[in-house]
């Protein structure tokens, strides 16, 4: 950990100029070793969190180490929303940019960039919090109806590329995806229901 904090401190120096290009190699590998190794998964969040702040106004999503640094946060900001439940859009957003970078990097049909993108319809679909921490707040990820939409397009943009990576079928990740599509369906009819119900009430 103080490897990693030593790589962001000289990073925030260097103002990545000039010999700040030097440092870029073991900031990456040791902020990422220093990470995994860390048994507090909260500080390990906050310093990935603080990386990627650092580099995204400063590199493509593409680059390494930023879509590496993306693809981890995801992952402990994943595992953390049953703790938390207003880290639910963090992570939506976060897994947004980890498929965009991946769709900008690997053909169509690329397993990892099926499954990255089955993973993002998959996190629209859990319930929205009960209450949205203001600093969390913004225009994406979508609420309500808009959101199952979302999420509703997103699986079946899914299904179609994990028909090309993984082969007709698709295994157990295509399954789950099936699911997924066949219950966000459902939410969407009773969602449209309920309006309907709504309206008329209303007139």
């Amino acid at each position: 950990m103080e490897a990693a904090k030593e790589g962001l401190e000289k990073a925030q120096t260097e103002q990545w100029t000039g010999m700040s290009r030097y440092y870029f190699p073991a900031i990456h590998f040791f902020a990422l070793r220093a990470i995994l190794a860390y048994l507090d998964p909260t500080h390990a969040r906050i310093l990935t969190l603080n990386l990627v702040n650092l580099l995204k106004p400063r590199m493509a999503l593409t680059s390494q180490p930023l879509l590496a640094l993306l693809r981890l946060h995801q992952s402990l900001l994943i595992d953390a929303i049953a703790a938390d439940p207003n880290l639910l859009d963090a992570a939506i957003r976060t897994n947004a940019e980890v498929v965009a970078a991946l769709t900008d990097l690997l053909p169509y049909g690329h397993p990892v960039r099926a499954v990255s993108t089955a993973e993002l319809g998959r996190l629209l679909c859990v319930d929205e919090p009960a209450t949205i921490d203001p600093e969390q707040g913004g225009t994406f990820p979508p609420r309500g109806i808009h959101r199952l939409k979302l999420a509703k397009d997103t699986l079946e943009r899914a299904m179609a590329e994990l028909s090309v990576g993984f082969g007709e079928g698709g295994g157990a990740v295509t399954r789950r995806v099936r699911e997924d599509l066949g219950n966000i369906q459902k939410e969407i009819e009773l969602f449209g229901g309920l309006v309907d119900r709504t309206r008329r009430r209303g007139q």
